[in-house]
């Protein structure tokens, strides 16, 4: 291990490093871990401890859970958290290397203030000795000629809790499964195209699968040499590359040290005594410092409680929704659903019914969904909640697409862009496109579906909306795979492919991975098409998606009945109509019929055959 931090001195002597840090070294500095502050917020709303628990043990991102809070009530007094805080030695140490020229450059994901005090109580001043980079604007300069290169940078890539607006943008972005291109531009700088040699990783856990590490996936050329500090009571060095899970870094060169990380910053301090000038001080009596954090979050609920009672509830349901707890997201938004009823908050009632819609759509059981999505349109006109009358139009279109009513969606998503244009509502503009185009395609009308999805696409990027561009080149895929253009359509698909692998979009990869296996289908390429139907199937059983399982059963039934091997095609089509049942999807349904019926009708049995067409029909 000495040997590794000699190395790790020598590389910083020359100038060689940058640095990434995430939450972890902020630890004793007052701040809480993004654990720590999950945990008690759910014990200060109140919930059962078996759903505490339930949530903890999910690797659901700090950003996610915060932005759902967001979503429902305002957390400025949460935020006022990360204002408070002193450095410890880590930070400490990064300013004292600074400011005396030895690291220039530093990533992190924190948007505490503790790396801008280091460096001041350093008598470095901001914009004059150092810069701090933490939005949209401000990423686009990181490169610029125009910036000395002696100026010391902090890139906060979630933002900077002196400009609340930053955090906000990112808590949506990262919750919404968006990376604009400006902060992805950042990410390949630091893993990538920088000028420096290494990055040495410190605080981070890479278990950001929605946020940073897919961009790092993503990275494909010129890595930079990775040395990642993982904290541990025991000692050891590994490869980069060895470990499966939570690793962005497989295609890197580089080494995971696993150790104590107070006893190697101790460690490599001390091997820079002449350039820091101080003996070591333990963390924990260097600061020395308690923040009474809780009482933030105390404070928060407490006015939760007297003035939006209801919105308690709607955040846990919409936690539950996140991990895919379904049963537990509906019992949480009928009691958000009660309570706004009895509060008489007309607004929050229409919302949470809307929302229990939605939890009812996602797990497939469609009539109920139905139900939530007339009642909270009936609320929306009656109070004139233009934003919610738009988002239950948008929300009955898609549950009518689903069960095959073509006619009923495509008027109710009309509906949906009416009131986004005329509320000014991009957001929702484009995507009532998007949803247009895909039922035009499933009418086959080909002409208007591939002019929505490219005004759809047209908005996407210019909005910065990656996961929507994404579901824009699936849908134009979808269209030139159904016209037979099947080079263009994998062309599109491909272009969705590596969005959806880069903002870690587990349910888009699924929904690629499954029009790849009908394009390969159609083309009559029957091996590719049953890979990618697989590779499909698997993400949908992971994620527990019910109606993209029952697609990929339709699918390789549908390979196997041209393979003429009508005993796999009956096994799957039956598995298929089979979930399509559960799910209550009539659509999927009645191309299960369908494909038993031609089975049958291959078969020779025309009788049998006839009875599977009259059950599609009806």
């Amino acid at each position: 291990m000495r040997t590794r931090i000699s190395e790790i001195s020598k590389s910083i002597k020359k100038g060689e490093l940058a640095l990434f840090c995430g939450a972890g070294i902020s630890r004793n500095s007052g701040l809480p871990l993004a654990d720590e502050l999950k945990g008690y917020v759910l014990k200060d709303l109140l919930i059962d401890e078996k759903d505490i628990n339930e949530i903890m043990n999910f690797p659901l991102p700090f950003e996610v859970f915060m932005e759902t809070i967001l979503e429902n009530t305002d957390i400025s007094r949460i935020l006022d958290i990360f204002e408070d805080g002193k450095p410890n030695t880590n930070h400490l140490l990064f300013a004292r290397l600074a400011k005396n020229g030895y690291l220039r450059t530093i990533f992190t994901t924190n948007f505490d203030l503790l790396l801008e005090k280091a460096l001041e109580e350093e008598g470095l001043r901001r914009d004059r000795h150092f810069k701090v980079y933490y939005n949209e604007k401000q990423f686009s300069e990181i490169d610029s000629k125009e910036i000395s290169d002696k100026m010391i940078k902090i890139i906060k890539i979630h933002g900077s809790i002196d400009d609340r607006s930053s955090i906000r943008m990112v808590l949506d972005t990262v919750a919404s499964k968006v990376l604009s291109d400006k902060r992805m531009k950042v990410v390949e700088n630091l893993f990538s195209t920088g000028n420096h040699k290494k990055v040495l990783i410190l605080g981070y856990s890479c278990s950001d699968e929605f946020d940073i590490t897919p961009q790092i996936r993503s990275i494909d050329r010129n890595h930079k040499l990775i040395i990642l500090v993982d904290h541990s009571e025991e000692e050891r060095v590994e490869d980069i590359r060895t470990r499966d899970s939570r690793n962005p870094f497989k295609n890197f060169h580089g080494i995971r040290l696993i150790c104590n990380t107070d006893k190697l910053i101790e460690e490599l301090w001390n091997s820079l005594r002449e350039i820091i000038g101080e003996k070591y001080v333990p963390i924990h009596e260097y600061t020395g410092y308690r923040t009474e954090w809780r009482r933030y979050i105390h404070d928060w609920s407490k006015r939760l409680e007297k003035d939006k009672k209801h919105a308690k509830y709607s955040i846990v349901a919409s936690i539950f929704l996140d991990i895919t707890n379904f049963k537990k997201s509906i019992e949480y938004f009928e009691r958000s659903i009660e309570i706004a009823e009895l509060m008489g908050d007309r607004i929050a009632q229409s919302m949470s019914i809307g929302n229990l819609g939605r939890v009812y759509a996602i797990s497939g059981t469609f009539k109920n969904a139905i139900e939530c999505h007339r009642k909270s349109l009936k609320i929306a006109k009656k109070i004139g909640y233009e934003t919610g009358e738009m988002k239950s139009y948008t929300n009955l279109g898609g549950v009518y697409h689903s069960l095959g009513d073509l006619e009923t969606a495509i008027e109710y998503c009309k509906k949906a862009l009416e009131v986004a244009i005329r509320i000014g509502d991009k957001i929702e503009e484009s995507a009532s496109y998007g949803n247009l185009g895909h039922i035009c395609s499933d009418l086959g009308d080909f002409r208007k579906a591939i002019d929505y999805y490219d005004r759809s696409l047209r908005m996407h990027q210019v909005l910065g909306n990656k996961m929507d561009e994404s579901s824009s080149y699936i849908g134009l895929g979808n269209v030139y795979s159904r016209l037979t253009y099947f080079e263009r359509a994998l062309e599109c698909y491909a272009k969705a492919l590596k969005i959806a692998l880069q903002i870690g979009n587990r349910v888009q990869e699924g929904v690629i991975y499954e029009n790849l296996g009908t394009t390969y289908l159609m083309k009559g390429d029957f091996e590719l098409g049953t890979e990618n139907y697989l590779r499909s199937l698997e993400i949908n059983r992971e994620i527990e998606n019910k109606q993209g399982e029952s697609s990929c059963y339709l699918g390789l039934g549908n390979i196997y009945f041209c393979l003429h091997d009508f005993e796999k095609a009956v096994e799957y089509y039956e598995k298929s109509l089979s979930i399509a049942e559960q799910i209550g999807n009539e659509k999927g349904k009645s191309l299960g019929y369908i494909g038993l019926g031609n089975v049958y009708s291959g078969l020779g049995d025309f009788e049998t055959a006839r009875e599977y067409y009259l059950k599609a029909e009806r």
